[in-house]
C-alpha cells in the first residue's frame, strides 16, 4: 500500500451498482444520533442512515428492504467501523458525545483546527487524528484518568487511591462507545430476523394460491 493512501475506496459496488460513500464524519456522527433515537424504528433507522450515507437516494431507495439492510452493513462495517478510533482504548476511555466539548478543544489546540468550520473531514481521517492526539490536552488528560488502573492498595497510598478514584467517578464515561455498538449490533440482528421472517411469511401465501 502507498503510504498515507486513504485505505478504503469512496464508493461501493453493491449488486452490480455504484454507490457513493459520503463519510464526512458530521454525516456519521448523525447516523449515530439516528440509531440512539428511540423515536425510529429499525427500519428507518437503516433508511435514514443510508439516505445520510449513500447516494444515489434514488437509487438506494429502489432496493428491497432486504438490500438495503446489506448495504447499510456493508457501509457501515467498511467506512465507519473500520475507520474509528483504536479500539483497545476508544470503547472504554471516552464518548463521542459526552466528551465533546473536551474533544473540539483537543482539536483546535493540537490541530488549530475547529470542527464547527472545517467543510470535509472525512470519518477516517476525523478518527485517526482523534486517536493520535498527544498529551497535553485536557480530553487526553480525562482518558488517562479513565484508563489509569488503580494501584495495589498499600498502607502508603490510601490518599492516592481515594484521589484517582474520586477522579474515575467525576469523569466516568456514562454510556461507552462500547455500549453503542453492541446496541446497534442487536438492533440489526434483530431487524435482519424481522426482514427474514416478513419474507418468509410472504412466500406462503404464493404457495398457497398455486
Amino acid at each position: 500500500m502507498v503510504p498515507f493512501a486513504f485505505p478504503r475506496p469512496p464508493a461501493l459496488w453493491f449488486r452490480g451498482k455504484r454507490y457513493r460513500i459520503r463519510d464526512d464524519f458530521r454525516r456519521v456522527l448523525t447516523c449515530y444520533d439516528v440509531l440512539q433515537d428511540a423515536a425510529f424504528s429499525d427500519v428507518e433507522k437503516v433508511n435514514l442512515c443510508l439516505e445520510i450515507l449513500a447516494a444515489p437516494t434514488r437509487r438506494v431507495r429502489k432496493l428491497p428492504p432486504e438490500g438495503r439492510l446489506r448495504l447499510f452493513q456493508q457501509v457501515f462495517s467498511l467506512f465507519v467501523e473500520n475507520g474509528g478510533a483504536a479500539k483497545e482504548t476508544a470503547e472504554k476511555a471516552f464518548d463521542m458525545y459526552g466528551d465533546a466539548g473536551s474533544i473540539y478543544a483537543a482539536f483546535r489546540q493540537v490541530y488549530g483546527m475547529d470542527l464547527h468550520r472545517v467543510r470535509r473531514l472525512r470519518w477516517w481521517n476525523f478518527s485517526q487524528l482523534l486517536a493520535n492526539l498527544p498529551d497535553g490536552t485536557r480530553f487526553t488528560d480525562i482518558v488517562a484518568i479513565r484508563t489509569r488502573p488503580m494501584p495495589k492498595a498499600t498502607k502508603y497510598n490510601a490518599e492516592e487511591r481515594r484521589t484517582l478514584a474520586m477522579l474515575k467517578a467525576r469523569y466516568r464515561v456514562k454510556t461507552s462507545e462500547e455500549e453503542r455498538e453492541r446496541n446497534l449490533a442487536q438492533g440489526l440482528k434483530k431487524l435482519a430476523h424481522a426482514l427474514k421472517s416478513a419474507a418468509e411469511s410472504q412466500k406462503e401465501p404464493d404457495k398457497a394460491r398455486r
